[in-house]
């Protein structure tokens, strides 16, 4: 992957970091049940883009993707 590709996953990144502290007021605030699987959906991409950077940079192997 191109240093490009990381700093891009990097800003998506960022973005997801700052949806999931919405939704978490959010969810303080009493609204849970729709935001509960937005939040879930939002956290395995944030998890698969982290995964991505990681491949990217060289810190994991293709084949040491966590499960």
């Amino acid at each position: 992957m191109e240093n490009k590709n990381v700093k891009e996953m990097e800003a998506k990144l960022e973005e997801l970091r700052v949806e999931l502290k919405s939704i978490k007021e959010e969810i303080g605030q009493g609204k849970t049940n729709e935001l509960v699987d937005k939040c879930i959906a939002k956290s395995k991409e944030f998890r698969d883009i982290c995964i991505s950077i990681q491949i990217g940079k060289g810190e994991l192997g293709k084949d040491e993707i966590p499960l």
